[in-house]
C-alpha cells in the first residue's frame, strides 16, 4: 500500500494559486492608492500605492510641506501609509481652523499612533535597564491617563487635568514662588561666578539654559536648586531618546500596519526605559510633595498649589501628566534651543 506523501511546493507551483495571489495583491494595491468617500476633500500630492507620500517629504518633512503649499494651496492633504493628513501651512489658515469656533472642535482631539501608544501600554522594563530605581514608586508606563496634556486624547480626563495646570499659575500661586525665584536667581549668579573663576571668556548661554531649567523643576516639583541641578545632569540623553520615540515623521510602523508584526527596535526599547528613568524621578519628587502638603510643611511649587486647591482626590495619574507636560516643557526645548541661539550668535559674529 503505498504512502501519501506532501509537497509544500505544489501549492506555490500551482497556477490557481499564483492567480489568486496576484489578484489578492492588486485589490490590495487598488485599495490602498484610492481614494476612499471619508478622505479630506482637498487638493494634494498624488503619492505613491501602498505608502502614499511617506517617502516623498524628504529629509526635512516641514520644508517639502511648504514647498507642496506653493502648488496645492495653504491646506492639502495628503497619505501617509494607510492615514489620511491635512497639512495647515499658514497662519491665517491654522487660525481658521484651529482657533475659531466653526472649526476649532474638528482639531481638538489628538491622536494615538501605534508607536507612541506601545510606549505608553509597554511593561515596566529590567529593573537594571532603569538603573535600579524600583523605589520610586508607580511608573508611566502602565497606564495612558499618565501621557502629558500635548499627546492626550480631547476627553473629560484631558479637561480636568488642564483644570489642575490653571490652577497652578492662578495669581494667589505666582506669587508664592518669589522666593523660589529668588533662589534660581542666585544659582545663576553663582554659576556664571564658578565660570568665571575657571579663566578665559564665558559662554553664558549654557548657564542660563541650565538655570531655566533648574527653575522649572524647583517651581513645578519643589526640588531644592541643588536638587535640581543634579537631577538635570543626566537630563540630555533621555530627552534626545524621548523625542526620537515622538517624532511622527520617522517610524513607519505608524502608517504601515504590516510592519507592525517586526519586533521593536533597539532605539525604541532603549527609549522606554529612558521614559521610565525620567518618569520615577519625577514620581519621587511627587510622592515627596504629596507626604509634605498632607503635613502642611511643602515648599511653594506648582504642584503643592495644585493639592491645595483641588476639593477632590488628585488621581495619581492626573497628577504626574500635568508635572511631566509642565517639566517636559521646559527640558524638551533646552537643548533646541541652545543650538539655535549658537548658530544666531556665530552668525552675527
Amino acid at each position: 500500500m503505498s504512502k501519501l506523501t506532501y509537497d509544500p511546493s505544489s501549492i506555490t507551483n500551482s497556477p490557481a494559486v499564483l492567480v489568486l495571489l496576484l489578484a489578492v495583491l492588486i485589490f490590495a494595491a487598488l485599495a490602498w492608492s484610492s481614494t476612499p468617500s471619508n478622505a479630506p476633500d482637498l487638493p494634494g500630492p498624488r503619492g505613491w500605492p501602498i505608502v502614499g507620500s511617506l517617502f516623498q517629504r524628504g529629509k526635512d518633512p516641514a520644508d517639502t510641506y511648504h514647498q507642496w503649499s506653493k502648488i496645492y494651496g495653504p491646506v492639502f492633504r495628503m497619505r501617509l501609509g494607510n492615514r489620511w493628513v491635512v497639512v495647515i501651512n499658514d497662519a491665517e489658515s491654522g487660525e481658521e481652523l484651529l482657533g475659531s469656533s466653526r472649526y476649532g472642535a474638528a482639531f481638538q482631539s489628538r491622536p494615538m499612533v501605534s508607536t507612541f501608544a506601545d510606549a505608553v501600554d509597554a511593561p515596566r522594563p529590567d529593573v537594571n535597564m532603569v538603573i535600579e530605581l524600583h523605589t520610586l514608586g508607580k511608573l508611566l508606563g502602565g497606564s495612558k491617563k499618565a501621557i502629558t496634556l500635548g499627546t492626550s486624547p480631547y476627553d473629560e480626563l484631558l479637561k480636568g487635568k488642564r483644570r489642575l495646570a490653571i490652577a497652578s499659575v492662578s495669581p494667589a500661586a505666582s506669587r508664592s514662588y518669589d522666593p523660589v525665584v529668588e533662589r534660581a536667581a542666585q544659582y545663576v549668579v553663582r554659576s556664571l561666578d564658578k565660570a568665571a573663576k575657571n579663566g578665559g571668556p564665558i559662554d553664558p548661554l549654557p548657564v542660563f539654559f541650565d538655570c531655566a531649567a533648574v527653575l522649572n523643576l524647583t517651581v513645578i516639583c519643589g526640588a531644592s536648586v541643588d536638587e535640581a541641578s543634579v537631577l538635570l545632569k543626566d537630563s540630555p540623553f533621555p530627552m534626545k531618546r524621548l523625542g526620537q520615540v515622538r517624532n511622527i515623521n520617522g517610524h513607519y510602523r505608524d502608517f504601515l500596519p504590516f510592519l507592525r508584526m517586526l519586533p521593536d527596535s533597539k532605539m525604541f526599547k532603549e527609549a522606554l526605559a529612558v521614559a521610565h528613568y525620567r518618569n520615577g524621578r519625577i514620581t519621587s519628587l511627587l510622592d515627596r510633595i504629596r507626604f509634605q502638603t498632607a503635613e502642611g510643611s511643602a515648599p511653594p511649587c506648582a504642584v503643592s498649589a495644585i493639592l491645595k486647591e483641588s476639593r477632590e482626590d488628585i488621581p495619581e495619574d492626573s497628577l504626574i501628566s500635568v508635572a511631566n507636560s509642565m517639566v517636559s516643557s521646559g527640558l524638551g526645548e533646552r537643548h533646541r534651543q541652545f543650538s539655535r541661539s549658537q548658530l544666531k550668535l556665530t552668525a552675527i559674529v
